[in-house]
């Protein structure tokens, strides 16, 4: 199954329009009746259908996305690479959404009578997090469909890493339910839904190192 568009399409939508919208774009790879893993799927409000059974999920509600059971058999949770690599870019255009968020909140609080953004550690860290993703989001744009389920595997990885770091900008707030930041939460539950044997794997001690070695 062929990869349909450029891969920073799938990044751009995840970045201009949010999640949902990035995760309908990549599920175009697929038909979902047959292979919504063991039977589940997780979708835009927009493509539930009426015989789908919806799993009540109120932060994914939040984000316009419905988990639910699929009449019929199912797939067998292996996702298609194309599919993967897409929904690992519209997930990294929410890391690259979510932290221009970040830095105008950061940029709107105070300490000491400066914005809180000025501090050179918040620059590091935000410099640090912007870099790692345009680094990924150019080696996205050399991908294809023949990567290896490894390869796949650390850019989840490096994602979801992200997406913690970036939360944390928000402090207490970015981990309750009507805060923005609930879609980092989201975006990882999608991806268990249709890359599970894919994340069920990862490994959240691997260093740079170890995943430099696969190209990035």
């Amino acid at each position: 199954m062929k990869i349909l568009e450029p891969l920073s399409v799938y990044e751009r939508t995840g970045f201009e329009q949010g999640l949902a919208s990035g995760l309908g774009a990549a599920l175009t790879h697929i038909e979902v009746r047959s292979n919504a893993p063991k039977g589940f799927a997780a979708l835009p409000e927009s493509s539930v259908e009426p015989d789908m059974e919806r799993i009540g999920h109120t932060v994914a509600a939040r984000e316009g996305i419905a988990l639910v059971r699929v009449p019929g058999t199912g797939g067998t949770g292996s996702p298609s690479a194309a599919l993967d690599l897409s929904l690992a870019a519209v997930r990294l255009g929410v890391v690259r959404r979510m932290l221009r968020l970040a830095v105008e909140r950061l940029t709107g609080r105070m300490s000491g009578g400066s914005p809180l953004m000025h501090l050179q550690l918040l620059q590091g860290q935000v410099a640090d997090i912007a870099a790692e993703a345009a680094e990924l989001s150019a080696g996205l744009s050399r991908l294809d469909e023949t990567v290896s389920p490894m390869v796949r595997e650390d850019i989840h990885a490096r994602v979801h890493d992200m997406s913690l770091r970036v939360t944390g900008f928000f402090g207490a707030e970015g981990y309750i339910a009507d805060h923005p930041a609930r879609v980092h939460h989201v975006s990882a539950l999608v991806a268990n839904v249709w890359c599970s044997s894919l994340v069920d794997r990862t490994h959240p001690t691997r260093t740079t190192q170890e995943r430099n070695g696969h190209g990035f």
